[in-house]
């Protein structure tokens, strides 16, 4: 049925497809570890700036609770940072597979479609049956992939709604601090 090109053509495709996966993991990873640098030399900075800046230390104290909100809001931002890398990596990478599924789907039918051709008289049931199967499958890999984005955007919407509320909530909390 396959002939050594197609196999050949096949597997470098393959190859290809996981090596671009690899490298845009890769290129999230190093974004992450970006976010996580720039977060502790801003956090060591101005910890440093608190401790050096005051001369008492009942006002170091005093300090904790005016430093909570800027803390909550960069944690938030920290959160939400992380969150749209990730965000970002699996839609990539969604996509890049979605991609590879397409021409999988359309390797399969043409090499059914090749089969149908080749095959002996009276088999052609259970190929259209084979087919039906395939596309049977297909349509519900389809279905999945939707169900999946839709989580997506509710997860998406709830991190928002969250944030939002985390931001409204730590004001009130600093005050009673």
């Amino acid at each position: 049925m396959f002939t050594p090109e197609q196999m050949m053509t096949t597997q470098k495709r393959n190859v290809e497809v996981f090596l671009g996966m690899s490298q845009k993991a890769f290129e999230s990873v190093e974004k992450v570890v970006a976010l996580n640098l720039q977060t502790a030399k801003s956090s060591l900075d101005e910890a440093r700036e608190a401790v050096l800046g005051t001369q008492d230390p009942k006002a170091l104290f005093s300090a904790q609770g005016e430093l909570l909100q800027p803390a909550v809001e960069k944690a938030t931002a920290y959160s939400r940072e992380l969150y749209e890398i990730a965000s970002h990596a699996g839609a990539e990478l969604s996509r890049a597979a979605e991609e590879n599924m397409v021409q999988a789907r359309q390797q399969m039918l043409s090499l059914i479609e090749g089969a149908m051709k080749n095959a002996p008289a009276g088999s052609e049931n259970v190929v259209n049956l084979f087919k039906t199967g395939l596309l049977a499958a297909n349509q519900a890999f389809d279905g999945v992939q939707r169900m999946a984005k839709q989580a997506n955007e509710t997860v998406e919407a709830n991190v928002n709604t969250f944030a939002a509320k985390s931001m409204k909530a730590a004001p009130a909390k600093a005050k009673r601090s």
